[in-house]
């Protein structure tokens, strides 16, 4: 369940059966250079942990690029301690790492981008976007280090606005046709390209009460 608070800002309750979870699937035929979209409790959660680790196991061997979103909510922060060491795997294995500063805060307590990168993701070599409801977009990269800011818009709902920004940021990587080998050759222009498509996306959503882009916006691309 979704609230919005006075500034049209969600706040999240999230209700599940958690044994219905215990899935085991087949994982779909991977590719060198696909993009694989993970993140969320659902990559954390122990009863669905042995699929995700088959899954990142095969995106490796095939060489296909993995984009990490955490999305961790402050109602799993108190398992935190028992769920890093699958968090940190994921870490290890991403092509690209992008969440929010909330995210960030929940799980290090660090909420200012270059302190994430800096203290805590370097380490892993990937480039690292970090996001800020109403803020600017940092990027950081073993190169270069870029802020783009947010153009101001009416919000009438953040729902979905996170996940459009990942949406938006894979159809960059696609459109231009990026390979998990130039990711870190990608230049400063590349990545204004890639950046401005998630933000792109981001904004369509947060102008509407949907939670999704519109056929309208979608046919213009």
């Amino acid at each position: 369940m979704a609230f919005l608070n006075e500034n049209n800002d969600a706040k999240y309750n999230f209700y599940k059966d958690y044994q219905s979870q215990q899935v085991s699937i087949e994982i779909p035929k991977i590719e060198k250079d696909d993009l694989i979209l993970l993140g969320s409790f659902y990559s954390l959660n122990p009863l669905t942990r042995p699929t995700v680790v088959r899954l990142l196991e095969e995106a490796k061997e095939q060489g296909a690029i993995v984009y990490y979103d955490p999305n961790f909510r402050a109602n799993h922060q108190q398992d935190l301690i028992h769920l890093m060491p699958n968090m940190i795997e994921n870490f290890e294995a991403a092509s690209i790492i992008r969440g929010s500063n909330e995210d960030f805060g929940y799980i290090f307590g660090l909420t200012e981008a270059d302190k994430i990168y800096n203290e805590k993701l370097k380490y892993y070599g990937s480039p690292f976007i970090c996001t800020t409801a109403g803020g600017e977009v940092a990027l950081r990269t073993h190169t270069f280090s870029k802020n783009y800011p947010v153009p101001r818009i009416e919000t009438v709902s953040t729902i979905g606005a996170g996940d459009n920004f990942n949406a938006g940021l894979v159809f960059g990587l696609l459109k231009n046709r990026i390979r998990k080998v130039d990711l870190d050759e990608l230049t400063e222009a590349d990545w204004d390209k890639i950046v401005a498509s998630g933000m792109s996306f981001s904004r369509e959503v947060c102008a509407s009460l949907d939670n999704y882009i519109s056929k309208e916006f979608a046919s213009s691309l």
